[in-house]
């Protein structure tokens, strides 16, 4: 499940993830933030603006590109 969660966040053409050592097994690879992540992280960027597509979380539609509900 987590690998699932974390795919969105790495396979996409501007990620906010990156993966390093893909030759170790998952236990021993380490991720870390891209400069989009460092920025989303900082508040500068919104992710949705770089989210692969759309998606339904809880029974929520999260659409890309469009006015999202979030806390400041």
């Amino acid at each position: 499940m987590f690998w699932w969660l974390l795919q969105p966040l790495i396979a996409t053409p501007q990620p906010p993830l990156e993966i390093g050592e893909a030759h170790e097994e998952w236990p021993h690879r380490r991720l870390s933030l891209t400069d989009l992540g460092h920025d989303i992280l900082a508040g500068s960027r919104n992710w949705l603006d770089h989210a692969p597509g759309e998606r339904w979380v809880g029974g929520i539609r999260i659409a890309p590109r469009r006015e999202a509900m979030r806390r400041p």
